[in-house]
């Protein structure tokens, strides 16, 4: 799944001066790949591919 950086920090409720970290963290990811989420910019937005999900669920009565 494609993630753009500021609706993933935005839905993730970060705080800021975490926020201002991961974005550097992720900006330094995109030019040295360090991670594996192949992170790149588009429309002078970045984004980043996350490979893992979590499904919750619940039996309807």
């Amino acid at each position: 799944m494609v993630q753009n950086v500021e609706s993933w920090l935005s839905n993730a409720q970060t705080p800021e001066p975490r926020a201002t970290e991961a974005r550097e963290m992720i900006r330094k990811d995109a030019e040295e790949d360090l991670s594996g989420t192949q992170p790149f910019w588009h429309d002078d937005e970045l984004y980043f591919r996350q490979l893992n999900g979590i499904v919750a669920g619940h039996l309807l009565e």
